[in-house]
């Protein structure tokens, strides 16, 4: 923010008169005062005499305030630059995890496919052998003479 330097200026000695001016309604002005009456001796004033310094001193604020104010620019874009750059580098990280994620996935995905099937033609042979089980111990049954063995594995 600007600084806010307070300056009194009153009514400069101008030579015009209130004649000069278009017709206007002073129907709500309290008074009216001729500017040249207004303005006289505000020239030998030491507020007057000091307003050319106090105009300088403001003058070279404002410059310092812009100075500031271009350098803070310069290092917005320099920051703003920096993040961008940053926030690139992120997205190329989070591309290659991305990346290795899924292609982790995928082969877990192959490897529990893989062992459930291995599951599924387990159970499929055990069931065939505990039919093939089954079978013979019915002939068994209805067989009068009937020698079983039992082979273990």
């Amino acid at each position: 923010m600007l600084p806010y330097v307070e300056i009194n200026i009153y009514l400069i000695y101008l030579n015009i008169s209130i004649n000069n001016f278009p017709l206007m309604t002073f129907r709500q002005c309290s008074a009216i005062k001729h500017i040249p009456d207004v303005a006289k001796g505000f020239k030998d004033t030491q507020e007057f005499n000091e307003l050319p310094q106090r105009v300088s001193e403001i003058r070279k604020r404002l410059a310092h305030e812009r100075q500031s104010r271009t350098e803070n620019d310069a290092a917005v874009d320099k920051s703003g630059d920096k993040c961008l750059s940053q926030i690139q580098t992120f997205n190329v990280i989070f591309d290659r995890l991305e990346r290795h994620t899924i292609s982790e996935m995928e082969r877990s995905k192959t490897y529990i496919r893989n062992k459930i099937q291995a599951d599924v033609d387990q159970i499929d042979d055990v069931t065939e052998k505990l039919e093939m089980l089954s079978d013979v111990l019915k002939k068994a049954t209805q067989m009068k003479h009937c020698r079983i063995w039992v082979r273990y594995m």
